[in-house]
């Protein structure tokens, strides 16, 4: 929920509570998933060699760090450029540090079928997501400050909850090596599997192409073209969670798919599909359709590549595999952010859209020629996991 509200709030203050053009906001999205490209492989190491739970409690809290200080800017009314883009590192940071914990503790909750497990929780998110944009649409009428209160509040139930978690000490044999080794490892676990591979490839591709420049686009159509503002914005977030929570819901009753790298290849067509259309300039409900459409295929996307990465990974190295996995599409969607920004700035709204697609299109031809991703099959099968140890 707090991830919601931080979506929709962030590209709001800076498009329009503080009305910065267009390279201004790339740069401020890049700004956010930057730490993700420095810190998620050493998330990685530290989630396999320690509890967890008592890192996702941790994590939590300090959470609420970065927030109290966009509320101590605001009160003192010093809510710059600046202070945002200070903002965007800290909870970076935090943000990359969570998930390869969160991932790695799935597999101890969630019994032996994990690609349902990974695709409920996806479809959970979704929801929870949702509620978190209906909040932060409402910021024009509440105000900046009552949001982010909510937000703090949100986060300490947040690490209660996670207080709730059974503990996941790592594995007692796992040997202890110095961290670059451990990272290295993982690295290797994911470019030496057949399996892997192609999905951490078409996110780290997704990142560049999809998820950073949607995180501009979307904010700069919705104001320079459609006369936007905050409610829009949510309202467009909601459309995208609409369309995820629909597919993964069809994944969860048809109870998943036997080839989820044909299916997550699909879902990235779809997406880039969803860009075309934007790329024509569609009425305002036209919009809001292909960004349906988008998360429909991006429902799709995240369930099965988190899907196939972890029925893969051995469990004494899911951590770091997840974050070589995130790594990508953290990595990356920086670059798609920023690179969008300075392409609007040279030519358009519509053309930029129009790039975007065709990349899409082209790295979901040439991962399906140059990899195996086409004809696996979902497996939950030990030998599986077993045949990636270094």
């Amino acid at each position: 929920m707090p991830h919601g509200i931080l979506e929709v709030f962030f590209p709001y203050l800076v498009a329009i509570y503080l009305a910065q053009p267009a390279e201004r906001v790339g740069l401020a999205q890049m700004t956010m998933l930057l730490p993700g490209l420095g810190l998620l492989l050493v998330a990685g190491v530290i989630a396999d060699r320690i509890d967890r739970r008592r890192m996702l409690v941790i994590l939590q809290v300090i959470n609420i760090v970065p927030v109290s200080g966009l509320l101590v800017a605001l009160w003192f009314g010093q809510l710059t450029y600046t202070v945002i883009l200070i903002f965007a590192l800290a909870s970076g940071t935090a943000t990359a540090f969570v998930q390869p914990a969160l991932d790695a503790m799935l597999n101890r909750v969630s019994g032996s079928d994990i690609q349902r497990a990974v695709t409920t929780t996806v479809g959970l998110m979704y929801g929870m997501n949702l509620v978190g944009y209906l909040v932060a649409s409402r910021v024009d009428q509440l105000g900046v400050t009552p949001i982010l209160f909510f937000y703090l509040f949100i986060v300490g139930i947040g690490a209660w909850l996670c207080t709730r978690l059974p503990s996941a000490p790592p594995p007692s044999a796992t040997p202890r090596r110095p961290p670059l080794i451990e990272i290295a490892e993982g690295i290797r676990v994911v470019l030496g599997s057949k399996r892997m591979l192609p999905p951490a490839l078409m996110f780290a591709f997704g990142g560049l192409f999809l998820g950073g420049p949607y995180a501009v686009l979307v904010p700069l159509m919705l104001r320079d073209l459609y006369e936007g503002r905050a409610s829009d914005i949510a309202f467009a977030f909601i459309a995208f969670i609409v369309g995820g929570a629909a597919s993964t819901a069809g994944l969860v009753q048809t109870g998943g798919v036997n080839h989820p790298g044909r299916a997550l290849v699909g879902g990235y067509l779809i997406s880039g599909i969803a860009l075309l259309i934007w790329s024509a300039h569609v009425p305002y409900w036209g919009f809001l359709i292909a960004i349906t459409f988008w998360g429909f295929g991006g429902g799709i996307c995240l369930s099965m590549g988190r899907t196939i990465m972890q029925e893969t990974a051995p469990p004494s190295h899911r951590a770091r595999a997840m974050s070589v996995y995130y790594l990508g599409g953290m990595g990356m969607a920086p670059l798609g952010s920023l690179a969008t920004g300075y392409l609007v700035s040279a030519t358009s709204l519509l053309r930029t859209s129009l790039v975007c697609a065709l990349g899409t299109f082209a790295f979901c031809l040439l991962i399906v020629l140059c990899t195996s991703i086409w004809d696996g099959k979902t497996s939950t099968d030990k030998a599986d996991a077993d045949e990636q140890m270094p």
